[in-house]
């Protein structure tokens, strides 16, 4: 799991770009949004939110649409679909941005646990390390790793000589051993996670490329149907 994470990483640029919604549909969307009654914007929203929580296909949003235009009169079908692809437009952009949060997420997690198998290597090979070296490790395991360095250098560490007992050091490799390995375990999570999104946002994608292929030369009276 640790290889496919590594290989999504690497290819995250590429696949982002591939998952992006073309020109004309960003345009749509983006006209759509701005001019069509409030109350089908609130819609839209809610449903899109409802679509990302729980996974709905088309079959279901093209039902919640048809129900939905109904209560306003809206007949056309190019009216209904224009609603789904509406709802899909939302609901991509949205998991898009939980695939950017889960990155951060990993790239901070990363960092982390770099500083973290650092900290351990050091302490693996040193009988004694100093107590600059062993505050440092200790706020590894709590603070970002952007923020905290490892001292590696014992010579740098002149500032503080209190002696740091072999129990403490042994206690401070256990909490390291058991953070690595809590993090590790929250990375095969987030791998699962980023996969999960990212194959909603392509079936997504997919859909609302068809369905903009539909409707795209009415899609100026779609909008005036719907304010």
């Amino acid at each position: 799991m640790r290889y496919i994470l590594i290989s999504i990483l690497f290819l995250l640029p590429v696949l982002s770009r591939a998952q992006q919604p073309s020109p004309e549909a960003e345009q749509f969307f983006s006209m759509a949004m701005s001019q069509i009654n409030s109350k089908h914007v609130g819609w839209i929203k809610r449903t899109a939110a409802d679509t990302n929580y729980n996974n709905l296909n088309q079959q279901v949003l093209g039902r919640k649409a048809k129900a939905y235009a109904g209560i306003y009169s809206i007949t056309g079908e190019a009216d209904i679909q224009a609603l789904v692809f509406l709802v899909l437009m939302q609901a991509s952009k949205s998991a898009n941005e939980d695939i950017r949060a889960i990155m951060e997420k990993v790239k901070s997690d990363n960092e982390k646990k770099k500083k973290l198998r650092e900290a351990q290597e050091i302490i693996k090979n040193n009988q004694q390390i100093s107590a600059a070296q062993y505050d440092s490790f200790n706020l590894v395991l709590v603070k970002p790793a952007i923020k905290q360095n490892v001292v590696v250098n014992q010579n740098n560490a002149s500032v503080n000589q209190r002696t740091v007992s072999r129990q403490d050091i042994n206690t401070l490799a256990e909490k390291l051993g058991r953070e690595l390995d809590s993090m590790n375990e929250m990375s095969e999570m987030n791998s699962i996670r980023l996969q999960i999104y990212m194959d909603r946002v392509s079936k997504m994608q997919s859909t609302i490329s068809n369905i903009m292929k539909k409707i795209d030369s009415t899609k100026n009276q779609i909008v005036q149907n719907l304010k």
